[in-house]
């Protein structure tokens, strides 16, 4: 995928082919001395036993220039977590695994929901959210980098590109977002980016004609893979961080950098050309991909919410009909890609997940809560002084 192209509002770092694999880890070497990194793995136990883990295992294992690895496990009771650990043994890095289901994490939860500074529902976010307080608590590393656990076609590379930018000492990124092309070999995948998120925003700024919000839209927009779960971050930025706690946390996070960062300080990295991992259903009953939308768009409206733009039902039934329009005039552009690069077009199925995602737009209205949004550490910090502090007794406690 190297261009030299950029986006209007975000910086893209290319893979120009230049530095090889060994070049770059002597660099990351060099600068993770003093600028040292941590990453962190959102898990499901049940992820232990897919075919992804194992591979991600092995080429973490290979990677000296991380500080701390922290793991979140979900799902897991005693003598499951007691098997994560063993799993995870084999890192050479110093590592942690959050039992997030255990009795002390849920008592700290219980004591923050008390106060209304906790995660409203498990999931993602949650897990995430507690990765980057312990993070904190840690106060090993100065950047954190994170990625899903469920990627099949991974490459410590990946990680290499991604922590570049925000370890290097010339560049003052604060926020790197990857980006990819998604197939599988056979099929463009990422149905979410390619025919939810890109024809919304172009929906919403058909829309939506206030400046503050043509700029946000315009900013998300420029980044080619806004839903990726791989995403880097300076310490500064992780602790103000506000993030909603369902599916809408990767936009979350970047629409939380828009608000409080200088665009110049965040960047999108090109990590792979092929990326794949885990797919869902387009319908299911714990939301499959349109569930995942509706979080999504959820996440995009109360940030203009907090701009002071509100939509009526009649701009959701006009936003509605935008997406779809727009959603239909990409699809041919996606089969001469698809076909061109020698891979199977579906049209039924595309047209098929644009109507399941115009439903998830078209329920706007009918959103009560709009993607709700956990607090930062710094809000939770003031509330409990002595969280980070019980944070890492706990963890120190469960890995013992």
């Amino acid at each position: 995928m190297a261009d030299f192209q950029q986006a209007p509002a975000v910086t893209t770092v290319h893979d120009l082919r230049h530095l090889d694999d060994q070049q770059r880890r002597a660099h990351l070497e060099q600068w993770t001395a003093t600028y040292p990194v941590s990453l962190v793995l959102p898990s499901l136990y049940s992820e232990l036993s897919g075919d992804a883990l194992p591979t991600i295992i092995d080429e973490l294992a290979e990677v000296t220039y991380l500080r701390e690895v922290i793991v979140g496990i979900d799902g897991a009771d005693a003598a499951e977590f007691d098997r994560a650990k063993a799993y995870f043994e084999r890192l050479p890095q110093h590592h942690r695994l959050l039992w997030n289901d255990g009795p002390a994490m849920r008592e700290l939860d219980a004591d923050l929901a008390k106060m209304g500074l906790a995660a409203l529902h498990p999931g993602k976010g949650r897990n995430v959210w507690y990765c980057l307080g312990y993070f904190l608590a840690s106060d090993r590393s100065k950047g954190v980098v994170m990625h899903d656990c469920d990627i099949t076609t991974y490459s410590r590379t990946m990680l290499d590109r991604l922590v570049y930018p925000l370890a290097h000492p010339d560049l003052n990124i604060k926020v790197a977002k990857g980006f990819y092309a998604r197939t599988d070999g056979e099929k463009m995948n990422g149905r979410v980016s390619r025919l939810f998120m890109a024809p919304l925003l172009a929906a919403l700024r058909d829309v939506v004609t206030d400046p503050l919000a043509t700029e946000y839209l315009t900013y998300l927009a420029g980044f080619r893979y806004v839903l990726a779960g791989e995403q880097a971050m300076g310490a500064d930025v992780v602790v103000d961080m506000e993030m909603p706690c369902d599916w809408g946390l990767e936009v979350g996070i970047v629409s939380d950098a828009h608000r409080r960062l200088d665009p110049l300080r965040i960047c999108q990295v090109e990590i792979s050309d092929r990326y794949d991992h885990k797919h869902q259903e387009l319908v299911s009953p714990a939301g499959g991909l349109e569930g995942m939308a509706r979080d999504i768009v959820a996440a995009v409206v109360r940030t203009l919410t907090s701009m002071g733009i509100d939509l009526s039902l009649k701009d959701v039934a006009k936003l509605t009909k935008r997406y779809a329009l727009r959603a239909e005039g990409m699809v041919d552009s996606y089969r001469v890609d698809a076909l061109a690069n020698g891979l199977n077009y579906d049209i039924d199925r595309e047209m098929t997940a644009i109507h399941v995602f115009g439903r998830a737009v078209s329920r706007l209205g009918d959103i009560e809560e709009v993607s709700p949004v956990i607090p930062s550490w710094a809000t939770v910090q003031r509330a409990m002084p002595e969280v980070f502090e019980r944070l890492d007794k706990i963890v120190e406690a469960d890995n013992a």
